[in-house]
């Protein structure tokens, strides 16, 4: 019974209600801010392109590579739309140190189009780990014309 009333009165309380309020909110501005994405599209030749994912992450984080699969750990992952003009050739390969992620594509003709997607990838410190985050990108690609403002 004792037990049942503190618990009543604590949840009746404004302070305590807004700093549970403010620590999840402190917690989930956190995540966004731990890692932002670079994405540029390079053309290599002809129709073909590569499609650079760099992730800018904050000293003493990090972010898994794409063969991590410990059960634990979230390793970073893309997901791409289906787009009519653009094929992907082979998978997304992560270069260097600094993981650079790279996916190559073709394009099917000579136009400007907009390749879009998701990552999916999990940050952690040597302190704690954040919940997986997915973000969405977009990639204007190649092509002679300008495209349209989406």
């Amino acid at each position: 019974m004792l037990i049942n009333k503190m618990i009543r009165n604590l949840l009746t309380c404004p302070k305590f209600c807004f700093t549970i309020l403010m620590l999840c909110f402190s917690f989930i501005s956190r995540a966004q801010d731990v890692v932002k994405w670079e994405i540029r599209c390079e053309k290599i030749s002809g129709k073909i392109y590569e499609i650079h994912f760099t992730p800018k992450v904050q000293d003493s984080w990090h972010i898994y590579s794409l063969g991590v699969s410990d059960g634990m750990n979230v390793p970073t992952s893309f997901s791409f739309e289906d787009n009519p003009i653009v094929t992907l050739k082979g998978g997304v390969i992560e270069i260097g140190l600094q993981q650079d992620f790279v996916q190559k594509i073709k394009m099917k003709k000579r136009t400007a189009t907009v390749l879009k997607g998701t990552i999916t990838f999990k940050a952690c410190s040597n302190e704690q780990c954040l919940p997986p985050q997915t973000v969405e990108f977009k990639c204007e690609i190649g092509g002679i014309s300008p495209i349209p403002q989406l």
